[in-house]
């Protein structure tokens, strides 16, 4: 099993996580390529003292059980740990850009992301506001569905980073049912859930209250349920967020799908702060990534937190051999 790590933006956090991360565990018969900077590998592995054994590839290949590959050199100073930059963001664009290649060429078999700085990738000349976004853009298909896990729940968004405001045009019946879809699917092969039960949740409190808070549930979310039910998705009609979490958690259901990024993702955190994994649906690629950010004011210090990177890992793997065994 060939797993590719992106170092994310390298003056963060994420080359210390990563040598913790694969420090820490047994990954059996698993061949990891970090493509990242030398230089920073070098650094985390003084800062937390842990001393791993990698060989450094002039191409992107895996060699042995652990691999460094540097896309481009880097011009002029090395920046500190903790000060992003624009330099720092062009680099951790190629990374992501490098790994997401060798896995759409069936040369890695997934991608396991470090965080990026989004206003480094803007600084360096990138529009697209992260990975998600960019990974559907270089695989081709716009199907990028972001779904969170950990702490027993898995969360899944019909939105992402858009303002409160926009949602009610964002949300629409096509949006929904393409989503259920992908969800239906990227459970059934790549997490090997033979029939998964899905949480709608509405968009507005009590779920509408029966078109008396709102009728995105009536108009927009319930009707896009009973197309996709009728298509055998075992998807509930819309239910109230400050439930469905509560059940899903008792067994009712493998996944919440949330309307909105703080809707999902709020109770998550709260139960998995810091092991939470990012998952990318919908993509001809397997991807996984942190639940967390940069971490900037501890950068360098040897005090990051390697949870989540670690089930990062873990969640790739199985990701990887259900696929297999489909």
């Amino acid at each position: 099993m060939r797993i590719v790590v992106s170092m994310g933006d390298p003056a963060g956090v994420g080359p210390e996580v990563i040598v913790k991360a694969l420090n820490s565990s047994k990954f059996s018969g698993t061949s990891f390529l970090i493509i990242g900077t030398e230089y920073y590998l070098k650094q985390a592995l003084r800062v937390t003292g842990i001393d791993l054994s990698y060989s450094v590839v002039e191409k992107p290949e895996f060699l042995g059980n652990l691999a460094l590959y540097q896309p481009q050199k880097w011009s002029g100073n090395y920046d500190p740990f903790g000060r992003w930059s624009a330099q720092t963001g062009a680099h951790s664009l190629g990374f992501v850009k490098a790994g997401v290649e060798l896995c759409i060429n069936k040369k890695a078999d997934a991608i396991v992301t470090a965080p990026i700085c989004k206003s480094a990738w803007k600084e360096a000349g990138c529009v697209f506001p992260g990975h998600t976004e960019l990974i559907g853009e270089l695989c081709g298909n716009h199907n990028e569905v972001m779904m969170l896990m950990g702490g027993g729940l898995r969360v899944a968004l019909v939105t992402t980073h858009e303002a409160i405001i926009d949602l009610p045009a964002i949300i629409t019946e096509e949006r929904i049912c393409k989503i259920l879809k992908i969800i239906d699917s990227d459970l059934r092969l790549r997490f090997g859930i033979s029939s998964p039960r899905i949480a709608v949740l509405g968009l507005n409190p009590h779920a509408g209250e029966d078109g008396h808070i709102g009728s995105e549930e009536l108009e927009v979310i319930n009707p896009a349920v009973e197309i996709m039910r009728q298509q055998g998705i075992d998807a509930s009609y819309a239910l109230p967020a400050d439930t469905a979490f509560y059940r899903m958690l008792r067994g009712e259901f493998d996944v919440v799908l949330a309307m909105y990024h703080d809707q999902g993702l709020g109770p998550l955190k709260t139960v998995a702060f810091d092991s939470g994994v990012n998952v990318t649906l919908g993509l001809p690629v397997i991807r996984t990534s942190v639940d967390h950010g940069t971490a900037f004011n501890i950068a360098g210090t040897g005090e990051a937190g390697f949870e989540s990177m670690r089930a990062a890992i873990y969640t790739a793997v199985d990701m990887v051999k259900n696929e297999r065994a489909e």
